[in-house]
């Protein structure tokens, strides 16, 4: 199945996409929802039907416990009464409040292999928008650019989603290479809006993902369930093929050699220290991890993933 208008022979699509590209991804808004629907009645964590699983405010039902549910809700009094194990079914809230943020900073404008970490991103957030959309979610997003944020309140309107989706189009090239809006402030500038028992989907590199990001973060996923989407070139996570690869920042370009075996190691070792740490923050604060490549099948890997 060919996904998000991908066309071989469409070189300006792998750096480029255009709104045409983002409203041609709500046909696909119904194959991911069925598919969660479907997993979230056999797992048993109620009737909302928005692809973004969890458990919700409302007590549904106590039945016995089966594989695959969530310990945290076993009900220990019914338990204990009936010598066997009883687990609390909830049923999802409608109308959540679904937040995204998109990092479309210089940093997003790099990839060695099918594509951009700014054009996937923006095509994952479309793709979920869309889905959560179709289920009566309230949309809202922070655009964080080179030099500011662009910020939309949760509605569950098609003028709002829209608006979200045309910004991302015209925001997609930064206007500036100075960067001076950090991940920490856009973190700052959601923890400022997003309501308790909200959602939250961050699709960034966490390329400086220090001390002050991490604080704001934790900050959300103390009210909010959080999905960190990492979005990475194959480059990022292992070292290259030996060799001397010109790169550029935008102004100028250099020449990088990796033929040293030493640099390399210290390299690699750099890179999976990166990532752990960022895996690492996640796992403490109950945040999901969800990496996802440059190189990677967009529809395959959200199937997978989210577990669609």
């Amino acid at each position: 199945m060919t996904f998000l208008c991908e066309k071989k022979e469409d070189k300006l699509s792998k750096i480029f996409v255009s709104f045409q590209d983002l409203l041609s991804l709500k046909k696909y808004a119904k194959l991911l929802n069925q598919e969660s629907f479907r997993k979230s009645r056999s797992m048993g964590i109620g009737t909302h039907k928005s692809f973004f699983k969890g458990q919700g405010m409302e007590l549904d039902e106590i039945r016995a416990y089966h594989a695959g549910d969530d310990i945290r809700s076993i009900n220990w009094r019914i338990t204990a009464k009936f010598g066997k194990p009883y687990t609390k079914i909830y049923r999802e809230e409608r109308d959540l409040n679904v937040y995204f943020l998109s990092d479309l900073r210089l940093n997003m404008h790099f990839g060695t292999q099918k594509t951009l970490k700014s054009v996937l991103g923006i095509k994952i957030l479309a793709a979920l928008a869309w889905a959560s959309f179709d289920y009566g979610d309230k949309i809202g997003a922070i655009i964080l650019k080179n030099d500011g944020c662009l910020k939309f309140k949760p509605m569950h309107k098609s003028s709002t989603l829209m608006a979200i989706l045309n910004s991302l189009v015209n925001n997609q090239v930064p206007k500036t290479l100075k960067k001076e809006k950090t991940l920490s402030e856009g973190l700052k500038e959601l923890s400022q809006v997003c309501l308790s028992g909200g959602r939250v989907v961050i699709l960034t590199d966490f390329s400086d993902f220090d001390d002050s990001a991490k604080e704001n973060l934790s900050k959300i996923a103390s009210s909010c369930e959080i999905l960190c989407i990492h979005l990475f070139d194959d480059m990022e996570i292992n070292v290259p093929p030996r060799g001397v690869y010109s790169v550029a920042n935008g102004e100028y370009p250099i020449k990088l050699s990796l033929e040293n075996r030493l640099l390399r190691s210290k390299y690699q070792e750099i890179l999976v220290q990166s990532k752990n740490n960022i895996v690492d923050f996640c796992l403490a604060h109950k945040i999901t991890y969800i990496p996802i490549s440059t190189n990677d099948n967009i529809l395959m890997e959200l199937k997978k993933k989210f577990r669609i």
